[in-house]
């Protein structure tokens, strides 16, 4: 906002005492606004007869005034009156919560307007079609988001404020940094769209309804909001000043807002002062004080409240809202100019109960009459609270009734009659109060109750009204369980835990609405249902005789509780694992029963919640069968192997059986047991144990008996070593395997036959055994013996092992070598076995340059080779191998050659050095260049770039190898000269050299002229011109009016005993092939001249000049004279006057 503050509420252009008075006027507005918007918004709350639209719409704007009021204005006082600031965060929060406050405020009185204006220009039904809970609170909702997103752009665009300000009383006083909102234009524009939006919707709602209570037949008041229909006669005249309070809240805003919003489009194009501003702010600021008296103080209901609470009423729990009838007053909204006349008319009485009370649904007349007037009674009907009456009006001479088509929860009011007879006016009121309790309860959850399981019972009492009075019962056998005295918002529930005993008794859900005026029989309502509780199967049992004999039938009954009835299932389980449904009855029957039909039988019960099931075993009685002996693993062996024989009969239960063994057709007892089955284990067996063995199973009905064969044949055996034949590395690892077969329990034993040293580690495990050495040495090889026995069984294999000793050659030389030395290369291979059948070969890359073989030994040696070699410089870097090879048959071929390799090091001092320049030797001025040094030397050394000019040097560059570069982007004069590239090593040093030139044309011309360029004829004059350039340039002095031209080689010329012909413009010219550059100068030659004698002429000008001066001195003088003394002049006049 382009203004004369960076902040239009600032007090940068305030005196200290205005500041004062300003913060002072903060305060008393930030105090009384804030006592009584929460005043209004506590009333509201509290007391659910204001809880209606048009009141909420009130809330919003006195919670949004608030945020101007109790936040905002405090802040900005205390920084008006001390000049000092927040935070600018925090600063620029506070400013942002002060936009968001006059938005929504603003806004709040448009939806204040348009509530009023549907209410009395639209039927009750589009007010209550468009007003439900859900749209009210979505238009709250969006003044809120309206203001937030309006408020966005300005956060996003804030800046920190650039200055600060001094004012006159106070220097310290900083302006700018209090940010405001209202600086940004965006702000300022926003605020004032704003205001002249909410203004027209304010004022079209207005004078709307205006207009529609002068010219209907409706009598309105606009702050109370209430509605009288169908009246047959119009207002007296002065009812309708009522209208008039529309006009007065729309004045009210205009007065407040309009200002600040001319001022606010005013500062969108020019500064606006400070004082203007801060007057309008302030009378703008009185809005947000006054909204909670402006829509509350005419309303008869927030009166009563507020005096309720004064009163303290509202704490002892007294009902607002509710007052004693007034029949026999007199009393207008308005007292008449002429009222004490009132007085003397004959009082009537006004009839209106006091109190009715109507159910919901019904259609119901409310009359109020005045049966002692003489005449036609006029009546008024008026809504005491913020709704409308919601019905029709039938007037006739001396009552009026009104018609409730359909009473609905929002009927209930406070309806004030008001009869005028003659000149008395007399009014009555009534308490609506509505009830609906129109059903019985409906219980939930009675007839699925889980035994044992804690339930929830519900009980609905629909559409009751008020149900703030409604009690709920709980009932059981006439005892009271629970009772709920509070609103039930979803129904009442109860938890309860069932017991068998619970099933099919009664439970009531009793209702009772206790409002004052109920008829008895529908205060009261009950319903009782019987209960089922369910349960999964318990309590399971079976019956029935388990022990059978064959042949015989099998009876077996299986017994359950559980609701809803559950269903049997018999089922035989086999020993296999597999199950065989019987049937699904709860008797099972089995005629004629076999051996296979004893076992385990399982009745399964189960119904919706749940399953149980009860087993039996069942034994058929009958001589011993299905008698077995057994041998594990088997019944034909080798000698030495164990075996178990088992005894067992599986048929039917039997009290003893017996092992034994047939000896020369005797049976000799082994083993016997109590039970079905028995066991002898036999270990290591021989061929004697080579029999017949007999298997007899006991009990009390009969005896069984079967017989096993037991063979035990000798063992084959077959003995495997591996490997046949080993050859290995000394220091390698050895494993010989040795493996049995045909025997279960071999013994292995190892033999050395070569030598006799102690054997190294041998492992057996059960089949197999080996021989291990870690590490082999020449003393290891030999041929080795592996020996199995098994019993008298001995058999043997045997190995032939060879070791050889073969390390990696080592090559070394006598280290690096000069250009046409010899240098000896030595090939060392230590400890090699068996010597002689090593080789050993000189290899330059795939080229054979000597060999040799290695001498008999019968232990380890050292084989070693020497090679003499002449070097030169193509040797540099050349790989010499030593190749050893073993000629051993076994040996692997990776391991049979093995190879060493030297690199030749050959040392020179440095050569072929040489110096490049790029591109040319010879430049232009500005041109760049390279110049490169390349040497070749070993070891590497040093290259230095040296400049020689005049006989000086200059390193340019320096560095370590034979390779180096330097480069100039663009090339001077000076650059000129010789370049030499040196390298060196420690065995010498070469150098190599270029002249480089660099060519410039004439500049920096400078002429100098020696004594001065005037001079006096007949004086010498000197010319000294200097120019930089390359090759030197010609010089040429000429005179512009003269074609004689002077050359210099050195740029100096001498011009003697000048004339005044020489006088004039002089040009030097300075030429080289590459350009030119000229200066021009001025020489100016004076003539001598011999001195005049003085004429007379010298004197006249001077004393002309004096002689004038002396004249306006004296006239100056005069002048001085007369106005000190005074002065006067002869007067014309006639001759015969004087």
């Amino acid at each position: 906002m382009p203004n004369d503050t960076d902040v239009p509420l600032s007090a940068c252009a305030l005196g200290r005492g205005s500041r004062i008075s300003l913060a002072t006027v903060y305060s008393f507005m930030c105090v009384v606004g804030s006592v009584l918007n929460l005043l209004v918004i506590y009333l509201v709350v509290t007391f659910k007869k204001l809880r209606t639209a048009s009141n909420a719409f009130i809330v919003n704007g006195c919670v949004a005034d608030l945020l101007v009021c109790a936040f905002w204005m405090p802040h900005e006082a205390v920084v008006t009156s001390t000049g000092t600031f927040l935070v600018i965060g925090y600063q620029a929060f506070k400013e942002a919560l002060l936009f968001l406050g006059i938005t929504v405020s603003l806004l709040s009185h448009s939806l204040i307007a348009v509530n009023r204006y549907v209410l009395i220009t639209k039927t009750p039904a589009v007010y209550q079609s468009l007003y439900q809970k859900r749209n009210t609170e979505w238009m709250i909702a969006g003044s809120w988001l309206i203001s937030l997103g309006s408020l966005l752009p300005w956060i996003t665009s804030f800046r920190y404020p650039p200055e600060r300000c001094r004012d006159t009383e106070d220097a310290s006083f900083p302006k700018g940094t209090s940010v405001s909102v209202l600086s940004s234009r965006f702000a300022a524009g926003t605020l004032a769209f704003t205001i002249i939006g909410q203004t027209w919707v304010v004022v079209y709602c207005y004078f709307k309804i205006f207009r529609r209570v002068q010219t209907s037949v409706k009598r309105v008041s606009i702050l109370n909001f209430q509605i009288v229909n169908n009246l047959p006669y119009s207002f007296p005249r002065k009812d309708k000043r009522l209208g008039f309070y529309v006009l007065a809240v729309c004045f009210i805003f205009i007065l407040t807002t309009e200002p600040i919003f001319w001022v606010l489009v005013a500062g969108l194009f020019a500064p606006v002062s400070v004082v203007l501003w801060t007057s309008t702010w302030i009378v703008f600021c009185t809005i947000f004080v006054s909204n909670p008296f402006l829509y509350t103080w005419k309303n008869e209901e927030f009166r009563k409240s507020f005096r309720s609470v004064m009163r303290g009423d509202f704490l002892r729990g007294s009902t607002v809202g509710v007052e004693p009838i007034t029949i026999n007053t007199i009393s207008h909204i308005f007292p008449r100019q002429n009222s004490h006349r009132a007085f003397l008319v004959v009082s009537h009485v006004l009839d209106l109960p006091s109190n009715v009370l109507f159910k919901v649904g019904d259609r119901r007349n409310l009359t109020c009459s005045m049966s002692s007037c003489p005449e036609k009674v006029k009546f008024v009907w008026r809504s005491l609270e913020d709704k409308p009456l919601f019905a029709a009006i039938k007037s006739q001479d001396k009552e009026s009734v009104l018609i409730f088509d359909n009473v609905m929860k929002d009927l209930e009011n406070s309806i004030v009659c008001k009869a005028t007879c003659q000149k008395e006016t007399k009014q009555a009121t009534t308490k609506i109060k509505v009830y609906s309790f129109p059903s019985n309860p409906v219980i939930s959850g009675y007839d699925r109750l889980k035994l044992g399981e804690e339930n929830i019972l519900g009980c609905e009492v629909s559409s009751v009204y008020p149900s703030e009075f409604l009690k709920v019962q709980w009932l059981y056998e006439d005892k009271v369980l629970q009772t709920l005295e509070e609103e039930p918002e979803r129904g009442v529930h109860y938890k309860f835990t069932p017991s068998s005993e619970d099933d099919g008794k009664a439970i009531t859900c009793r209702a009772s609405l206790n409002v004052n005026g109920i008829p008895p029989e529908e205060k009261i309502k009950e319903t009782s249902v019987n209960m089922t509780v369910l349960s999964a199967p318990h309590n399971v049992k079976v019956s029935g005789a388990t022990a059978v004999p064959l042949g015989s039938s099998l009876n077996l009954t299986c017994e359950a509780e559980g609701k809803p009835k559950p269903a049997f299932t018999w089922t035989a389980l086999k020993p296999d694992g597999q199950s065989v449904e019987m049937g699904k009855h709860q008797d099972l029957f089995v005629h004629n029963v076999s051996l296979s039909d004893a076992g385990t039988y399982q009745c399964d019960i189960r119904n919706e919640f749940g399953n149980q099931s009860a087993s039996v075993s069942v034994v058929v009685q009958a001589p011993p069968m299905d008698t077995l002996i057994e041998a594990s693993p088997q019944s034909i062996l080798k000698e030495g192997d164990s075996v178990s024989i088992s005894c067992k009969s599986s048929g039917v239960p039997v009290t003893r059986v017996v092992l034994s063994r047939r000896v020369d057709g005797e049976k000799k007892e082994l083993m016997s047991s109590e039970g079905a089955e028995t066991s002898v284990p036999l270990f290591s067996v021989k061929l004697a144990d080579s029999g017949v063995f007999v298997c007899e199973a006991i009990n009390e009905y009969g005896r069984q008996e079967t017989t096993l064969n037991l063979t035990v044949e000798a063992h084959l055996l077959e003995v495997v070593l591996t490997p046949n034949e080993v050859v290995l590395e000394r220091g390698s690892s050895l494993v010989l395997s040795c493996q049995a077969s045909g025997c279960p329990q071999p013994k292995f034993s190892w033999k050395n036959l070569s030598n006799t040293p102690k054997l190294r580690l041998i492992e057996t495990d059960g089949f197999q055994s080996q021989l291990s050495v870690n590490l082999v040495e020449l003393e290891d090889e030999g041929t080795y013996l592996c020996e199995v026995t098994c019993g008298s069984i001995k058999k043997s294999k045997q190995t032939e092992v060879k070791v050889f000793s073969f390390p990696s050659p080592v090559v070394t030389n006598s280290g690096p070598s000069l250009v046409g030395e010899i240098m000896k290369l030595t090939c060392t291979v230590q400890e090699v076995f068996p010597a002689n059948l090593f080789q050993i070969l000189w290899m330059d890359g795939e080229r054979e340059m000597l060999s040799g073989t290695g001498s008999f030994s019968s232990g380890t040696t050292n084989l070693t080779s020497v090679y003499s070699y002449h070097v030169d410089t193509g040797d540099q870097d050349k790989r010499i191998t030593c190749k050893v090879s073993l000629e051993m048959h076994g040996v692997p071929a990776a391991q049979a050659v093995k190879t060493a390799s030297t690199t030749l090091s050959i040392h020179y001092p440095p050569r072929v050095t040489r110096i490049t320049v790029s591109p040319l030797t010879e430049l232009k001025e500005g041109e760049s260049m390279k110049i490169s040094c390349l040497s070749d030397g070993f070891p590497v050394g040093r290259t230095v770039l040296n400049r020689v000019v005049d006989g000086i040097q200059t390193e340019l560059r320096a560095s370590d190898g034979f390779e180096t570069s330097f480069a100039i982007p663009s090339v001077e004069l000076d650059d000129s000269g010789i370049y030499i590239c040196e390298t060196s090593n420690k065995y010498g040093s070469h150098n190599d050299s270029v002249e480089i030139t660099v060519k410039a044309p004439p500049r920096n011309m400078t002429v100098e002229i020696f004594p001065s360029t005037d001079v006096q004829e007949g004086q010498n004059i000197t010319i000294c011109c200097r120019s930089v350039s390359f090759p030197p340039p010609a010089v040429v002095l000429s005179k512009l009016d003269s074609e004689k031209n002077v050359y210099s080689l050195d740029g100096v010329f001498l011009l003697i005993n000048l004339t005044p012909n020489d006088t004039g413009l002089y040009q030097i010219n300075v030429t080289n092939y590459l350009g030119y550059e000229t200066e021009i100068f001025n020489i100016n030659v004076m003539e001598k001249r011999v001195n005049p004698p003085l004429d007379w002429n010298y004197f006249l000008m001077p004393a002309t000049y004096l002689g004038v001066a002396t004249a306006m001195l004296g006239v100056v003088v005069y002048v001085l004279s007369a106005r000190k003394k005074g002065s006067y002049d002869l007067t014309k006049s006639n001759p015969s006057t004087v």
